[in-house]
């Protein structure tokens, strides 16, 4: 049953990253962080109900907004960067990704030794649905990215 969770999780995930194409780049980073939030929430109220169908549909959720603002980060970053630097500043994000993945793995891990997996993954989805609204946050029109793309534009 777990790996059907999770498949879920990670079917979404591409199915997100395969949907960028419907959206314009600057709409999807905030409309993936918003499903990611959206998504959490379903996974916190799965876990605190002890429902399956809640934390799937949480999952699934959060899978596609992570797909979706994880591949609009990406064509971001390629679209500002100076094409002889791509690869070199795409390579830099895929290992910011993997260690920001690989951190609250373990950060889970301890944290259910010392409580319980329910509590692990309930401030796990916390401390995501955090993340991902100060992301949205930031990306508002009167939010600081933008004076720093103007700097960068400069």
């Amino acid at each position: 049953m777990v790996g059907l969770v999770v498949f879920g999780v990670f079917a979404a995930s591409v199915a997100g990253q395969m949907a960028l194409g419907a959206f314009r780049t600057s709409a999807a980073l905030p409309l993936g962080c918003g499903l990611l939030i959206v998504g959490m929430g379903g996974v916190a109220a799965g876990l605190a109900a002890s429902s399956l169908a809640l934390l799937v549909a949480g999952g699934v959720v959060a899978g596609f907004g992570q797909g979706l603002s994880f591949r609009a980060g990406l064509a971001a970053i390629n679209e500002a960067s100076p094409a002889d630097q791509r690869a070199e500043v795409a390579s830099s994000f895929f290992v910011v990704a993997y260690v920001a993945i690989s951190i609250p793995v373990v950060g889970v891990g301890v944290l259910a030794d010392l409580t319980s997996l329910r509590t692990g993954g309930l401030v796990l989805a916390a401390v995501v649905a955090l993340l991902a609204l100060a992301v949205v946050v930031l990306l508002r029109p009167s939010g600081h990215l933008k004076g720093r793309r103007a700097l960068a534009a400069r």
